[in-house]
């Protein structure tokens, strides 16, 4: 029974190896979540493309709107990567950003257990004039700069099968700063922040992130004075610290040979304080010498899903040993199910036998005792 315990392990963790490297899934290096980024760059001389489309109700009106992005990375060195991406579309198919990104790391050739990263991105608005500046509020989009802006952020990300092969999670920690070129919008300027936890697997990963883009309104209400129309009539309006955009995006990935398909569902938290739809101003808000309203008009989820295409790209060696990991730790958690259910079996087989011996010793019991009987009806007929 063991010998043959040991040839079903022996059987399933070979079988189980040879399933998973003819179909070894292509990691790309730099993974993503959301708005939440890694500090890890995609391999020298990878090309990475990537489409996706969103999705959501906009204004209340029960239409869908559905609107594609993409974006185009490529490593320059292990430690470095230039990307291209954008929104082509947004709400009523009017142009949107336009990014050229650059990131850099320490070395991320070799799994780590803290890395940080740095990216600069340059963008380009195709709007001529913001649909959304003033009292409007935000877009599905978010705020959106009427002149060309910048963006830094940081990443810093905890990788935990570094320390533990049956721990394959990741922690990640983003930080940015938002700017428009154009002085007349330093007002504008933002601060951007996020926190998320990604649980990998050999094929499917699940994530899940919080995102934050504020005003400079953390411990009172930021108050925005705007000239529109020719007249330069100013709109005066408040916007809270609940008013920022706060988003909560569960999501998943699917890893295949040179492909990875996504999902996410985006949920909005943010809050309207004081004012209605519209930039209807209330009477605390005329009280303060405010001429509109501020509501936060984003939709309540956005669903968002699309694929990543490996055009041009190499094995990088932290992401083989990732898979190889993760591996090990699928192949040594079969092998603990198929000893418990040997175990199982041989106690059964134990209960079986138990069983068994006290049926024979009953009928031992009873055999003997027939035995005995017949004995003394013998002497009692020689007797008579």
């Amino acid at each position: 029974m063991r010998r043959l315990g040991f040839c079903l392990i022996f059987i399933s963790m070979f079988s189980t190896l040879y399933s998973q490297v003819l179909n070894f899934p292509i990691r790309s290096r730099n993974v993503a979540l959301v708005d939440i980024i890694s500090s890890n760059t995609v391999g020298r001389g990878d090309l990475w493309v990537s489409g996706a489309m969103r999705g959501f109700i906009w204004d209340n009106s029960g239409e869908l709107f559905i609107f594609p992005s993409y974006r185009l990375e490529y490593g320059l060195y292990e430690f470095l990567q230039f990307s291209v991406s954008g929104d082509p579309l947004y709400h009523q198919f009017l142009p949107g950003n336009n990014y050229l990104s650059i990131k850099v790391t320490d070395n991320n050739n070799h799994l780590r257990i803290a890395g940080v990263g740095i990216e600069l991105s340059l963008a380009y608005p195709a709007l001529a004039k913001s649909p959304n500046t003033g009292f409007e509020g935000f877009k599905p989009e978010g705020f959106i700069f009427p002149s060309a802006f910048f963006k830094l952020k940081g990443a810093f990300d905890l990788d935990f099968i570094k320390i533990y092969s049956f721990l394959p999670v990741r922690l990640y920690l983003n930080g940015a700063f938002v700017r428009a070129f154009n002085r007349l919008y330093n007002d504008f300027d933002q601060v951007e922040g996020g926190v998320g936890l990604e649980v990998q697997s050999v094929r499917t990963d699940f994530f899940v992130e919080f995102y934050a883009k504020m005003f400079d309104n953390f411990f009172q209400p930021r108050r925005f004075e705007i000239p529109i129309g020719k007249k330069e009539k100013l709109h005066k309006f408040e916007i809270n610290f609940k008013e920022n955009i706060f988003l909560f995006s569960p999501g998943f990935r699917v890893n295949y040979n040179r492909a990875q398909i996504f999902g996410v569902i985006q949920l909005s938290l943010s809050e309207n304080v004081g004012s209605s739809v519209g930039g209807k101003t209330d009477d605390q808000d005329k009280a303060k010498g405010l001429s509109d309203g501020y509501f936060p008009f984003n939709p309540n989820w956005k669903i968002m899903g699309g694929m990543t295409i490996a055009l041009r790209f190499h094995e990088t060696q932290s992401e083989v040993l990732r898979t190889l990991m993760m591996m090990k730790s699928q192949v040594l958690m079969r092998k603990l199910d198929i000893d418990k259910k040997i175990e199982v079996m041989g106690t059964e087989e134990k209960k079986q036998l138990s069983e068994e011996e006290i049926r024979q010793k009953k009928l031992k019991e009873l055999e003997d005792k027939r035995h005995q009987l017949e004995k003394e009806a013998e002497e009692g007929e020689l007797l008579k």
